[in-house]
């Protein structure tokens, strides 16, 4: 009976034991997903931190079946000051149905989407939109089409506010009389973007006006050499480096 009665406690020890190994076991994983929890929590409030405190308008939208058919998981801090509106108020009324002035505009908007939505991406397109406050607004757009893991597709968007620029531009050139010169080479490329004078293509004016000017600068460089011999100047040399 003594020996029957020490085994049965043996046996009980054991298997405390072995309950007490599982629970230490449960407890360490549990604390292991606990510290992947926060450290996940800190990354996901670092990039929101990130996200909130750029300069430029960042969100992103995907399509929804119903009313208003796009929906937004991100809009950041300059997306309420561009737009005037919040994520909440923008979800509700729709993207189109607001920002757009006209049934015009809001119809050039929709074909844009659909084939940035093919893969012709927007890169700092400017657009006209109104505000909230009814105030309109020049933008630059540009977008990338992000695919998620769930093979669900998403468009991130990048927004930049344009009007003082613009409003500053136009007030010097009318100090200037209409003369661009007085403007550095990019925001003449700019102004002739916004006053419609690079054609129906407008990228590829700018291309191709970029190209013209790599064109001439390469040939003055080729011309260092045989004006240097003619003229026995050296100093030229320098120029060409």
């Amino acid at each position: 009976m003594a020996q029957q009665g020490s085994s049965r406690a043996e046996l009980l020890a054991a298997e405390l034991e072995s309950a007490r190994l599982r629970v230490g076991e449960l407890e360490t994983r549990l604390a292991h997903q606990q510290l992947l929890q926060r450290e996940l929590e800190a990354n996901h409030r670092f990039r929101q931190a990130v996200i909130d405190q750029a300069v430029e308008g960042v969100c992103i939208c995907h399509d929804v079946p119903t009313y208003p058919f796009v929906q937004f998981t991100v809009w950041n801090r300059r997306m309420t000051e561009i737009t005037g509106y919040g994520v909440e108020e923008i979800n509700c009324l729709g993207w189109y149905q607001t920002l757009y002035p006209d049934q015009e505009t809001r119809e050039r908007a929709r074909e844009r989407m659909e084939r940035m939505r093919n893969g012709a991406d927007l890169q700092s397109e400017r657009w006209e939109i109104r505000r909230a406050d009814g105030a309109r607004r020049a933008i630059a757009i540009s977008t990338s089409v992000l695919t998620a893991t769930d093979g669900s597709v998403h468009v991130l968007g990048l927004m930049k506010d344009l009007t003082e620029e613009e409003e500053l531009e136009r007030e010097l050139l009318k100090q200037n009389g209409g003369d661009s010169s007085g403007l550095p080479l990019d925001r003449k490329k700019e102004f002739g973007a916004i006053a419609n004078t690079l054609g129906a293509n407008p990228a590829e004016a700018l291309i191709r006006g970029t190209g013209d000017w790599v064109l001439r600068f390469l040939c003055l460089t080729l011309a260092i050499t045989p004006l240097r011999e003619w003229t026995g100047w050296s100093a030229l040399a320098r120029l060409r480096r």
